[in-house]
C-alpha cells in the first residue's frame, strides 16, 4: 500500500513537471510571436548591442545586467543599467513614471544618446541601413552598405525595410528607429525575380570529357538507391549501382531519347573522368543522359543556388576573402540569368555546359567557406539601373593594372555604360607610355599579388616573319596584331585571338615569381609589349591573365582584403550597375 502511494505522488510530480514544462514552453512560444513584432519598444536581447558602448561583450552583458531586467524595458530597468554603469545622473531631471512603465524606442534613445556623448564616443554615428540578408553561422547582417556586427536575431530584421541604427565601423550598437518600407519593395523585388532568375540551371557535362559534349562511353554511380525514368516507365534501383551506355541501352528507343536518374539522397550521383578514369565530386540534383546518331550526351539539373555552390570554388580559389567569395557568387548568378535565354546550348537540353565556355561547374567540389558566401548572398543579381533586365557580367583572374571595356572584342557600339576600363592600383595614375607601364614590376595594384600581374613571354616566329602592334586602346589591350613577310601582312584582331594566335608561336613564359613555364599554349592577356630579340626571337612583356573585362578576381580578393565589401567591390567594377535581390 505504502509502495503504491509512494508511486502516485512520483506520477503526480512528473504530471506537474511536464505541465510546467508545457506552460513554460508556451510562454516562450507567445514571447517569440510577440517580441519581434513591436519596434516601439526595446527588448532585453537588443542590451547585447546597446551595452557594447560600455566595453561589455555579449558574455559580459549576460551575467552581470541582462538576468535583472523585463523582457520589455522598462523604466525601471533602465535605471538599473545606467546605475551600473556610473551614469545615475542622467536621472535627475526625469520624470518619474513609475518603475514598471513600459518604455518607448524614443524614450530609450534619448537617454542613450546621453550616455553615448558622456561617455565621449563621438565615433558612434546614426546611418541609415536597408537590411538584405544575415550572414549563415555569424552574428552579422548584410546591408545596403556593407555587411555589420550585430547580435539581434535575424526574426528581428525584415528583408527590405529601412532601420536607422547606431553604428561605428562594422559595429552596429543599437536600432534607433525602424522605417517600414519593405513590404513594397519585396514585392517589387519579387516580380523582377520570376522574370530574371530560374529555379533551376540545366548543365552539360563537358569538363570531364576535354570540354565536348559527345561521348562514346560513360559510367555514372549512384551511392544511395536511384530512379530511372525512360518515356512513361521507371524502375527503381539499389544504392550502388554503375549506370553506363551498355545497361542503358535497353531503355532507348520507340521514341525515347533520354532516360532521367534521380536519386534518392542528394549529392549521391556520381561520374567517372572520360579523360582520368577518377570519380567526380558529388553531383547534386538529377542528371539525364541523351543518346543521338552522334553520340551520348549528359546533362546535370540542379537548382540555381546549389549549381552556384559547385561554381564559385570553380571560379575562385577558396582561400580569397569571404566578400571577394561573396562577389563571386552574385556575378556567377547574374551570369546564369543571361545564360538561361541563351540558345547555345539548347540542343542539347542544357542552359551552360560546367567549364570555362561558362562557368567552371565541379571541378573542385564545394567546400563551406565558399558555400557560405553563396548563401549570404543568396538571390543576389546585378540588374542594369532602371531596368528590369539581368546586366551582362564578365569576370577573369587578373589585371596588368587596367581592366578593359568590350573594345578588347571590338564590340563598342554594344557596350553598357557599366563595362568600361576602371584601375586596380591602390593610387590611380594615367599610363602616358604603355611599353614603359607593362615592364614596371613595383606597382601596387589589388591584384598585384596575382603570379600573373606581371610576365615575359618568349616567341619565336617563323623564318622572314615579324610582328608589330597595330593598334592598342586607352585601356591598354591590343586589339589589331599585324604580322609581316616581305610586303606581305597579316591583321589578327581582338583580344582573344590575338592570344590563341601567338601562342602558337609561344616558347616560355616566366610569371611574376619567376617561375618559368613550357606548356602553355595561350598568351595570358592581350595587355603587352613587345621587344624584338635577335633573329626571329621576340620578348612580349605583359600584364594580367584573361580578358580583362569586368572584374578582376585577384583584384575583388585585393580590395576584401582591404576592407572593401561585396558591393563596394562589385560597385567599383561595374559602375552604375544595381544590386538586386531576387528570391
Amino acid at each position: 500500500m505504502v509502495k503504491r502511494k509512494h508511486r502516485i505522488k512520483i506520477l503526480a510530480l512528473i504530471a506537474g513537471l511536464l505541465l510546467c514544462g508545457f506552460l513554460f514552453l508556451m510562454n516562450q512560444m507567445q514571447s517569440a510571436a510577440t517580441d519581434y513584432g513591436d519596434k516601439s519598444v526595446v527588448y532585453k536581447y537588443e542590451l547585447t548591442d546597446f551595452l557594447k558602448i560600455a566595453d561589455l561583450d555579449a558574455e559580459e552583458s549576460s551575467q552581470i545586467l541582462l538576468p535583472r531586467l523585463s523582457g520589455v524595458l522598462t523604466a525601471g530597468d533602465e535605471k538599473t543599467i545606467f546605475d551600473t554603469l556610473g551614469f545615475s545622473r542622467l536621472y535627475e531631471e526625469k520624470e518619474d513614471t513609475g518603475d514598471k512603465a513600459p518604455l518607448t524606442r524614443q524614450q530609450w534613445c534619448a537617454d542613450y544618446e546621453k550616455l553615448i556623448k558622456g561617455l565621449g564616443r563621438d565615433d558612434i554615428q546614426t546611418i541609415t541601413i536597408q537590411y538584405q540578408g544575415a550572414v549563415p553561422g555569424e552574428d552579422r547582417i548584410i546591408t545596403d552598405s556593407g555587411n555589420y556586427n550585430t547580435t539581434l536575431p535575424e526574426d528581428f530584421w525584415i528583408y527590405g525595410n529601412t532601420y536607422v541604427v547606431y553604428a561605428s565601423d562594422n559595429d552596429i550598437y543599437g536600432v534607433k528607429e525602424e522605417k517600414d518600407t519593405g513590404e513594397k519593395e519585396e514585392k517589387k523585388v519579387s516580380e523582377q525575380a520570376v522574370q530574371l532568375l530560374p529555379e533551376k540551371v540545366n548543365v552539360l557535362l563537358t569538363n570531364d570529357n576535354g570540354q565536348k559534349p559527345y561521348r562514346k562511353s560513360f559510367e555514372v554511380l549512384c551511392k544511395s538507391k536511384c530512379t530511372l525514368k525512360a518515356g512513361e516507365k521507371s524502375k527503381t534501383f539499389k544504392k550502388g549501382t554503375r549506370f553506363t551506355a551498355k545497361n542503358l541501352e535497353k531503355y532507348f528507343g520507340d521514341g525515347v531519347t533520354s532516360v532521367t536518374l534521380t536519386p534518392e539522397k542528394n549529392r549521391t550521383l556520381y561520374m567517372k573522368c572520360a579523360d582520368t578514369g577518377k570519380w567526380s565530386d558529388p553531383y547534386r540534383g538529377t542528371v539525364e543522359i541523351h543518346k543521338n546518331k552522334s553520340g551520348w550526351w549528359i546533362v546535370n539539373t540542379v537548382s540555381t543556388e546549389e549549381y552556384l555552390y559547385g561554381v564559385v570554388p570553380g571560379e575562385m580559389p577558396e582561400s580569397f576573402e569571404t566578400e571577394a567569395l561573396k562577389a563571386q557568387a552574385v556575378c556567377a548568378r547574374t551570369f546564369v540569368c543571361a545564360s538561361v535565354s541563351g540558345d547555345k546550348y539548347k540542343s542539347y537540353g542544357a542552359d551552360v555546359d560546367d567549364s570555362v565556355n561558362s562557368q567552371v561547374y565541379n571541378k573542385n567540389g564545394e567546400n563551406k567557406k565558399t558555400t557560405q558566401a553563396v548563401d549570404a548572398t543568396k538571390g543576389m543579381i546585378l540588374t542594369e539601373k532602371d531596368k528590369e533586365t539581368a546586366a551582362d557580367i564578365y569576370y577573369f583572374s587578373s589585371s596588368c593594372g587596367f581592366t578593359s571595356g568590350l573594345e578588347a572584342w571590338g564590340q563598342t557600339d554594344k557596350a553598357p555604360s557599366y563595362l568600361k576600363s576602371v584601375t586596380t592600383l591602390v593610387k590611380s595614375q594615367k599610363v602616358k607610355d604603355w611599353d614603359k607601364f607593362l615592364k614596371e614590376t613595383d606597382l601596387k595594384a589589388y591584384d598585384s599579388h596575382s603570379r600573373y600581374f606581371r610576365w615575359k613571354a618568349y616567341v619565336t616566329l617563323p623564318d622572314g616573319y615579324s610582328i608589330s602592334i597595330a593598334k592598342r586602346e586607352s585601356s591598354g589591350v591590343v586589339t589589331d596584331l599585324v604580322y609581316k613577310k616581305g610586303k606581305k601582312t597579316r591583321h589578327v584582331k581582338t583580344e582573344n585571338k590575338i592570344r590563341q594566335d601567338l601562342g602558337k608561336y609561344m616558347v616560355k613564359i616566366t610569371d611574376a615569381r619567376g617561375k618559368t613555364q613550357t606548356n602553355i599554349t595561350m598568351l595570358p592577356s592581350a595587355f603587352f609589349t613587345i621587344e624584338k630579340e635577335k633573329g626571329q626571337s621576340y620578348v612580349l612583356y605583359g600584364g594580367g591573365y584573361g580578358h580583362g573585362i569586368g572584374m578582376s578576381q585577384y583584384g575583388a580578393d585585393g580590395m576584401a582584403s582591404r576592407g572593401s565589401t561585396y558591393k563596394e567591390i562589385l560597385e567599383y567594377y561595374f559602375p552604375g550597375i544595381t544590386l538586386t535581390k531576387s528570391s
